[in-house]
């Protein structure tokens, strides 16, 4: 019986990427928590990306930093793919990997 995540969410884009920075010392970047089923956070519904992050250099720096977080996170726990709410961050945005599906060819 879940009744509770172990995530700090759902986060925004900015807190999201404000957590990304306070967690990168170097700047490498860093993996973000992943929620695994049953998890309640996966049945949150999420967000529309505004159009403002597409076209703002602050804000698409912003959702680069997120989805580069998303590619790690999903490289890193051996995930093909991987939804933003997984990682309890309120935005529909997912990361496929692609050299997943090249190298299977």
């Amino acid at each position: 019986d879940w009744n509770r995540t172990s995530l700090p969410g759902p986060l925004s884009l900015s807190q999201a990427h404000h957590l990304l920075l306070a967690r990168s010392d170097d700047g490498g970047g860093t993996a973000l928590p992943m929620a695994k089923y049953p998890d309640p956070i996966l049945r949150i519904p999420s967000s529309p990306v505004p159009l403002s992050a597409f076209r703002r250099r602050s804000h698409w720096r912003r959702l680069r930093s997120i989805a580069e977080a998303l590619k790690r996170t999903a490289r890193e726990e051996g995930a093909v793919g991987l939804a933003a709410q997984q990682c309890g961050i309120d935005a529909s945005l997912i990361f496929i990997d692609g050299a997943v599906s090249a190298a299977g060819t």
